[in-house]
């Protein structure tokens, strides 16, 4: 999982606040995903995932559009169009369904299957009513597998990103180191 960082764009006019994350591989001959693991079938895996990207809270900041995009191993594009939750001063949250894909290959080999989520990117669009100074940005997410699903998300403040999970057994979630985004 990479921080979150931001920038302003001058075209939009707008500052982008971005977090992405990609699978690690195993150091093996074959660089084999962590993801192939939790996979037993073509289809979804587990229920939905969790995804959030937040701003530390200020009554200045204004979020006007947000999107989620995730990627396969072979880089194809995935949109993820409907936000679960969302906060015009905090950020916004996911929650979307994974899948495995089987397409042969070769015999006896990962790459045989392929998953919707290996990488992500959330992007959050902010304008400012005023002067901010520095804010805290991380996002999060949250995998699930077998039965396990994640059933709500929220986001606000103080609380910023949070999951429930329908169990407390396979499901893991992740944060990003805090960065820091200084605005003027």
């Amino acid at each position: 999982m990479f921080d979150a960082y931001a920038y302003y764009d001058n075209l939009l006019r707008e500052y982008i606040v971005e977090g992405h994350m990609q699978w690690k591989r195993k150091p093996d001959y074959d660089s084999t995903p962590y993801w192939y693991y939790d996979i037993t079938q073509e289809g979804e895996v587990g229920g939905y995932e969790g995804v959030g990207l937040q701003v530390e809270y200020h009554e200045n900041t204004n979020l006007v559009d947000y999107s989620l995009v995730s990627l396969n191993s072979k880089g194809n594009l995935y949109r993820h169009r409907n936000a679960d939750d969302w906060d015009r001063h905090v950020g916004v949250t996911y929650k979307v369904q994974d899948y495995a894909e089987y397409n042969f290959v070769e015999p006896n080999t990962w790459k045989n299957w392929d998953y919707t989520f290996d990488s992500y990117h959330i992007y959050t669009y902010w304008t400012l009513d005023g002067p901010i100074g520095r804010l805290g940005i991380k996002h999060r997410y949250g995998h699930t597998w077998d039965s396990t699903s994640v059933t709500s998300t929220s986001i606000g403040w103080p609380g910023g990103i949070s999951f429930t999970f329908s169990s407390s057994s396979n499901r893991w979630d992740a944060v990003s180191n805090p960065a820091y985004w200084v605005f003027y």
